[in-house]
């Protein structure tokens, strides 16, 4: 908790999902879990997800699509607030987290950044 605020991650929805079925936390494999969560599910399942963790003070983050934000935007109060950066300083983020499964190059990266803001499965 920072500043007062709880923090949640639409991505940790996924990993959550990974674990459960056994698979590891890549890139790879954590897109095709949400994508197979949204086709069965329906897009908006990561959020749907997340309700019942909310409270009173809450920041979200990961929302990748017009559905998630649809289903939190139910909740009263809700601010829908975006922030982006230059793709080559996410790209450099993400190499500093070196999370398994991370792009090598930025043209990996990138294809694969419009991968996970697709509301459409893959």
């Amino acid at each position: 908790m920072r500043r007062g605020f709880a923090c949640h991650s639409l991505s940790d929805i996924v990993r959550e999902e990974a674990a459960a079925r056994g698979l590891s936390h890549s890139r790879e494999d954590l897109i095709a879990v949400g994508n197979a969560l949204r086709a069965a599910e329906g897009p908006g399942i990561l959020a749907e997800r997340l309700l019942s963790r909310l409270g009173g003070r809450d920041v979200v983050d990961s929302i990748r699509n017009p559905h998630e934000a649809a289903i939190l935007r139910r909740i009263p109060g809700f601010v829908l607030i975006g922030l982006t950066a230059p793709v080559a300083i996410r790209f450099e983020r993400s190499l500093a987290r070196g999370r398994l499964g991370d792009d090598e190059t930025l043209e990996e990266f990138e294809l694969r950044e419009e991968q996970e803001n697709s509301s459409i499965v893959q």
